[in-house]
């Protein structure tokens, strides 16, 4: 533990040194008024605190005289005392809790800067007059002498001193406020002396929506994920141990299923969470999931060798079904596993609702970046909708009370899922364990669609076809573009893979390939148990791949929720089917005109892959 602490505070003045030495040098290259000589004092005495403020602060005036060459003078001690002093005080401040509030930090960096000009003033009064033979009380006294001087060189060296320090204080506290989630715990003498860092996926969301900035803001992440994975990630202990915590509930190889299928939807799975919440984790999932509308990461060598194609062409080909609209690559992450619930809903308005109400209310709902996947219908209901949110309280506050307070609202009936079984014809990671990532396709599917439309040939419809077979997760999905070391992103994936952290799943367009997603709400009889729900669910869905999308569903007048595709398959057969099940009691249905988003992807002409992912 101790060598561990000396470690730190070596590596702290290392870096706080040539931040001090590189700034300065490049500073004075470009001929810059500030010097802005103190920005390592001042980032290691608030990471370290004041001793460590201390001992940059003073060697690093003393090195760069020493690397000067000009020898030490009195002015040059007068300057590695003020450094000390600088990195003491902000180093003592931010112990007191100084740097805990942007408010705070702003009270912490104009004390700073008053002492500080202070302390330069006293040096440089004193140096002045030392060169006269003069000790430091006379030097006080005589000028003293000049009032009108001192305070005119008092308020000019507070105004230089405000521009250089300050603003360094406060673009450090913005950077901690922003990255502080990525610093490895070990490099801070007190975690509790920073700021709360922001939820920056979030952030990163934002970031991406905007012009220009945000295509270049989705390289920066990825940038940061292969820089995180391959330099930083291997240097942190007991990463590897933090994932062993094993939920009672889990299935062994011998049972049928990953997870307790009996779970609430507000389920947080021991070993999940611990995954989930490593920094690696969270930039890789959220770099996969900003890249839904890029073709880079596909592996399109693995389609290329199976097609018989070269990957010029593959990628030819990709890129036009990307550039066109019509293909995605979306990321479901398995939210319900770490506390996250998964609210669906159908809303129906009343009979009587202009077609130009419900157009103003679904751009409502399309614009409510809560609403991770929404779809406007026709039928039963008019809307169906989707959002992972923790409580039903904030469901409320960021959805559902918006619904409510309109007048046209009939009925909304909340869909809480308690199994994703399917999702755009993938199995997800409640179906048994021999399905997990299974395409659900209907005999000839692809074929059929080949005959309704235009925008795609027979060749992309087989690159299609190879996309969705189930095959190793870095044969799908390219490991250079998370990692350029690719054992580490082999691994990675592998890992996330394995504990059914999330789905990468193909999406189609409907909305330009001329068929449309038809849904049924299906209610089991009131005798139906819960072992007999699961199977009943399990085997519709086992037994139809006419249903592209499956969720089992809880506390609430429906069990099951179904989707298919009216256009490829036979939907009066299937409903045929289903309404003749034993154990289903009642089935409602509607087809979907428009489709807002796709898992936190927006699928609109003008902001096409776009991905929003808020967490409240």
């Amino acid at each position: 533990m101790q060598s561990r602490h000396y470690v730190r505070v070596i590596l702290l003045v290392i870096i706080g040194l040539i931040l001090n030495l590189g700034i300065s040098s490049l500073v004075k290259y470009l001929e810059c008024a500030l010097p802005l000589d103190h920005v390592g004092t001042i980032l290691t005495a608030i990471l370290g605190g004041p001793f460590i403020g201390i001992l940059v602060g003073l060697s690093g005036s003393l090195l760069t005289t020493v690397l000067a060459g000009y020898g030490f003078e009195l002015v040059d001690v007068a300057n590695a005392v003020n450094g000390a002093i600088l990195g003491g005080l902000i180093g003592w401040l931010t112990v007191k809790g100084g740097f805990r509030s942007f408010r705070k930090t702003v009270c912490m960096g104009i004390a700073a800067v008053i002492v500080y000009t202070l302390i330069i003033m006293l040096n440089v009064t004193y140096v002045r007059m030392a060169g006269f033979g003069m000790s430091f009380m006379a030097s006080l006294a005589e000028a003293c002498s000049y009032p009108l001087l001192v305070i005119k060189d008092l308020f000019s060296t507070f105004w230089f001193v405000f521009l250089d320090k300050f603003f360094i204080i406060i673009i450090i506290w913005t950077f901690f406020k922003l990255t502080g989630a990525l610093l490895p715990k070990g490099f801070i003498r007190n975690q509790s002396t920073l700021p709360v860092p922001i939820n920056i996926q979030k952030l990163g969301t934002k970031l991406a929506e905007i012009p220009i900035f945000g295509p270049i803001w989705k390289k920066i992440v990825r940038l940061i994920t292969i820089i995180y994975l391959d330099y930083i990630a291997p240097l942190q202990k007991g990463d590897e141990g933090s994932g062993s915590i094993s939920s009672v509930q889990e299935s062994t190889e011998e049972e049928r299923y990953m997870f307790n299928q009996y779970r609430g939807y507000g389920f947080r799975l021991p070993e999940n969470i611990s995954e989930w919440n490593k920094v690696k984790v969270q930039l890789v999932i959220g770099t996969i999931q900003f890249a839904g509308a890029n073709h880079d990461l596909l592996n399109k060598e693995t389609v290329a060798q199976e097609l018989g194609l070269s990957v010029d062409e593959v990628t030819k080909r990709i890129v036009r079904m990307y550039n066109d609209h019509l293909l995605l690559v979306p990321t479901d992450a398995a939210l319900q596993t770490v506390g996250f619930a998964l609210f669906y809903m159908v809303v129906k308005l009343k009979k009587g609702t202009s077609d130009k109400r419900k157009q103003e209310i679904s751009a409502m709902i399309r614009d409510n970046d809560y609403a991770c996947t929404s779809f406007e219908t026709a039928g039963d209901y008019d809307f169906f909708i989707g959002a992972h949110i923790t409580t039903i309280d904030n469901l409320y506050k960021t959805i559902l009370k918006g619904l409510y307070a309109l007048p046209e609202l009939e009925e909304l009936t909340l869909l809480p899922v308690q199994r994703m079984l399917r999702q755009e014809r993938l199995n997800h990671w409640d179906m048994k364990k021999n399905l997990w990532r299974e395409t659900a396709l209907i005999d000839g599917e692809l074929g059929k669609l080949a005959t309704i439309q235009n925008a795609l040939d027979k060749t992309d419809l087989t690159i299609i076809e190879i996309l969705m077979k189930k095959r190793e997760i870095t044969d799908y999905l390219n490991v250079n573009f998370l990692s350029k070391k690719k054992e580490t992103g082999e691994k990675v994936l592998r890992t996330l893979d394995g504990k059914r952290l999330f789905v990468s799943p193909v999406f189609l367009n409907w909305m330009k390939l001329n068929y449309q997603p038809y849904f049924f709400t299906v209610k089991f009889s009131d005798k139906t148990n819960s072992d007999q729900k699961i199977e009943l669910s399990d085997h519709l869905v086992e037994t139809y791949p006419e249903f592209n999308l499956a969720l089992q569903v809880t506390d609430t007048y429906y069990d099951l929720f179904l989707g298919s595709y009216q256009g490829l398959a036979d939907i009066e057969a299937t409903k045929k089917a289903l309404k003749e099940t034993p154990g289903v009691a009642e089935v409602k249905e509607m087809v979907a005109t428009r489709q807002h988003r796709m898992w936190t992807t927006k699928l609109s002409e003008e902001n096409w892959g776009e991905c929003v992912m808020m967490w409240e």
